[in-house]
């Protein structure tokens, strides 16, 4: 009994913080931050964990920060054109990101030098931002 109840606190603890967001692509891998931030970020994981909660933080310009449940923030090496990661705990311009809804509940995130970000063949290993073209793995679901 004792520890269903610890679950179930802790599971309100972490969205009471806001970090009940994931964002998967469409063939179903999250985004996950590795060690919940600090460093690597892919789409490799099949199943939602803590290295898989996001928060979406609205900006007064219109964009979205994106926090890691460690509390790093979603990052395109300089505004994009390259890697992605989850190594900054401050906001700037390569931690800002344009949601743009696409159809069937799918959304895209752009940086500011109009980059998307992508999970290599829609899911299953590396994330980035290298392209301006928008591809199936430029198209994330997010829930709550």
């Amino acid at each position: 009994m004792n520890k269903i109840y610890v679950v179930v606190m802790a599971l309100f603890v972490v969205c009471s913080y806001g970090f009940c967001d994931a964002i998967y692509t469409g063939s179903g891998y999250y985004l996950r931050a590795e060690y919940g931030g600090g460093g690597k970020v892919d789409a490799k994981a099949k199943k939602r964990g803590e290295w898989e909660e996001w928060q979406l933080i609205p900006q007064e310009d219109g964009s979205y920060a994106i926090k890691s449940s460690g509390g790093f923030y979603l990052s395109a090496k300089n505004s994009g054109g390259g890697k992605v990661d989850a190594r900054h705990r401050k906001i700037g311009l390569s931690q800002k990101w344009r949601r743009q809804s696409v159809g069937g509940g799918y959304f895209t995130f752009k940086t500011s030098k109009g980059y998307y970000l992508q999970a290599k063949n829609n899911g299953g290993g590396k994330v980035d931002a290298r392209s301006k073209k928008m591809s199936e793995g430029a198209k994330w679901k997010i829930l709550k």
